[in-house]
């Protein structure tokens, strides 16, 4: 019951404030560029990529030739790349001396 006494003057004060509405001007065009502009929106829209100008398109063209022949290249030629990383393995063991078995330990001077 509470609730219904503190919710019935909010409910004459929001009517009150209705009869004092006036009527919004707007300027004489509105209605012109508001049609205009929900026709727009109504149209499908066209995505533009960064390369679809017409001067980058010969361009672009050119850069996938020259990748698709570089990969073609590269895919090509025989694989000899277990051989370089055996050697290059085989190097980093003899530059850091990995194969050896003589450990030296470091030994504090105990006195």
């Amino acid at each position: 019951m509470e609730t219904n006494k503190n919710l019935n003057p909010e409910i004459e004060k929001t009517l009150a404030s209705l009869n004092n509405i006036q009527k919004t001007k707007a300027d004489p065009f509105f209605y012109t560029r508001l049609t205009a502009k929900l026709e727009r929106e109504q149209e499908p829209r066209v995505w533009h990529w960064f390369f679809d100008i017409p001067i980058l398109r010969p361009a672009l063209m050119l850069l996938f030739a020259v990748i698709n022949l570089f990969t073609l290249m590269n895919w090509m030629q025989p694989k000899t790349e277990n051989n370089s990383i055996s050697s290059t393995t085989e190097q980093f063991i003899e530059e850091y001396e990995l194969n050896e078995t003589n450990y030296t330990l470091l030994v504090y001077n105990e006195e």
